[in-house]
Parts: C-alpha cells; sequence; structure tokens
C-alpha cells in the first residue's frame, strides 16, 4: 500500500491561478489525508471570511505556512462560553478569545499552534499551507484555557 504522496508544482500553481471564491475552504490539488497517521495537508484559502469561530484542538496541532495575502489570527488567551459538539470533544468551539494576542501570517511566514492552544483567523483574502500534526496525547479537557 503506497502510504507516500507526491504533487507536482505546475498542479499547485493551477489551483492557486484560479480566481478566489468568498469564505473559507480547501484548494485541491491539496487535500491529502492519511487516516492511518492522522496527518492532513491542504491549502486553506480564506476570501471574505470575516467572521471565524474560535477553537481549540485537543489531539492536534496546526502548522500554517503563508502562500500569499494575508491571515489575521487571534492566538492564546482563555476560550469565552466554551463548548464542544456532540461525539466530538477534540475540537472546542467558543464565542470568542479574550486576551489572545493577534497575528498576521503572510507570504513565508510560519505559525505553530500547539493543541490545547486557542486561536481563531479570518481575512480579506489569504491563502496558507496548513499541515495537521497529531499528538501523541490528548490533552484534557480540563486544560483547555477557559473550559469549566
Amino acid at each position: 500500500m503506497k502510504n507516500w504522496q507526491f504533487i507536482e508544482a505546475k498542479n499547485i500553481q493551477e489551483s492557486l491561478a484560479k480566481a478566489p471564491a468568498d469564505g473559507k475552504h480547501q484548494l485541491e490539488p491539496l487535500s491529502l489525508v492519511s487516516k492511518e497517521k492522522g496527518v492532513s495537508f491542504n491549502i486553506l484559502e480564506d476570501h471574505n471570511f470575516l467572521e471565524g469561530q474560535p477553537e481549540v484542538h485537543r489531539h492536534e496541532a496546526d502548522l500554517w505556512i503563508g502562500i500569499d495575502g494575508e491571515m489575521k489570527f487571534v492566538v492564546g488567551g482563555e476560550m469565552v462560553e466554551p463548548f464542544a459538539k456532540e461525539g466530538n470533544d477534540n475540537e472546542i468551539k467558543a464565542k470568542t478569545i479574550a486576551n489572545g494576542t493577534e497575528v498576521i501570517v503572510k507570504e513565508g511566514d510560519v505559525l505553530l499552534i500547539p493543541a490545547g492552544v486557542p486561536h481563531m483567523h479570518t481575512s480579506a483574502h489569504g491563502r496558507a499551507y496548513i499541515i495537521k500534526l497529531p499528538e501523541r496525547d490528548i490533552i484534557p479537557i480540563e486544560q483547555v484555557p477557559g473550559w469549566k
């Protein structure tokens, strides 16, 4: 069974050359998922995505690498009114983040958000590679900042 992936640069460039669509979405051909390892690698595009939702991943870290445009992140701080969706408490959502730090990710910038760290992003227009890095141990829900 093949457990590696290769995508030529020309395929990525073709995808990036397409006109942006409103909202937050993944661009093909980078929608690689290895369910056995829990790793995913994508290009995420935000266009007129002005209302992000705060979240904490208890089971994975996010590694963001800016491609073009700008993405505004709020990282750290404390979740306000956090909640878990029924049947999935690995990803905690919230109303907002209190006392987070604003970071602007531009072309070539790298942002690592470890598991258990509150974050959200918005953008008038920005694209970034996002790599999901599985954690060996799930962060206890009681350690999510703001969880009560």
